[in-house]
């Protein structure tokens, strides 16, 4: 004879709990993904450089925010205009400096004291209009002495950073993205420009030169190579002194 049926009881027990089971599988499947916060080691090195920004700009106007601070490390980058016999000699005409959260701290034009024959604007952004509420350079070239002082400042071609403020860093106390070897390629300086794309997946300089952002980028790849750089430094110091 054939087996009895299982009660009706059963057969509706089990069928409940198949179609609850599947249903669970077809909802995790079908979860959106995009929405989930990416896990902060992970986070690309474009969206930090995005972050930075966006931090920047919150606490923009505000003096006292508790972004705004100056830290161990500060990034430098200045824009210049020409002088002289068809502009070719630079001289300083904005500095920028944003700490080690992107955050500018410092950002002002500094007034020429020689005709300017070429603005650059191209390049550098400055007009004529920028200039005329420019603090002197005496004054700009010390407040930003005071605020370098005892910190390491990251860069890119620092050297012409520094010659247009007439002012002198510590080599221990400079991290130059255009001189860290592993960012010299047959031991070639890169451009700024190109080692952002490269290495951060970040388009800057398009057009007119953001000073913010340019010391940002500098940043960034600072930061990328942070351990391997400090270790390096290190290295090099004890070797110096072993002479």
């Amino acid at each position: 004879p054939p087996p009895p049926s299982p009660p009706l009881f059963l057969l509706l027990l089990l069928s409940s709990s198949s179609s609850s089971s599947s249903s669970s599988k077809t909802l995790n499947m079908s979860a959106p993904r995009k929405n989930v916060p990416a896990e902060p080691g992970k986070m690309t090195w474009k969206d930090r450089f995005q972050n930075m920004n966006e931090a920047s700009a919150a606490a923009e106007g505000d003096i006292n925010s508790s972004r705004a601070v100056l830290t161990d490390h500060l990034a430098l980058d200045c824009e210049m205009v020409g002088v002289g016999i068809e502009g070719k000699r630079s001289a300083l005409a904005r500095v920028c400096l944003v700490n080690v959260d992107g955050v500018t701290v410092y950002d002002k034009h500094c007034a020429v004291p020689e005709p300017i024959t070429d603005f650059r604007t191209h390049v550098s952004g400055i007009r004529a209009k920028d200039l005329r509420t420019a603090e002197p350079f005496k004054v700009v070239q010390r407040e930003v002495s005071e605020m370098i002082r005892t910190r390491t400042v990251v860069g890119h071609s620092l050297k012409n950073d520094f010659k247009a403020l007439m002012l002198d860093q510590p080599r221990s106390k400079l991290r130059d993205t255009a001189q860290y070897k592993p960012l010299r390629p047959m031991n070639k300086s890169v451009a700024l420009k190109k080692l952002a794309l490269e290495h951060l997946e970040v388009e800057i300089q398009e057009g007119e030169h953001s000073p913010a952002e340019d010391a940002r980028a500098s940043l960034c790849l600072y930061l990328k190579h942070q351990k391997e750089w400090e270790q390096f430094v290190k290295v090099t110091a004890k070797s110096s002194k072993g002479r």
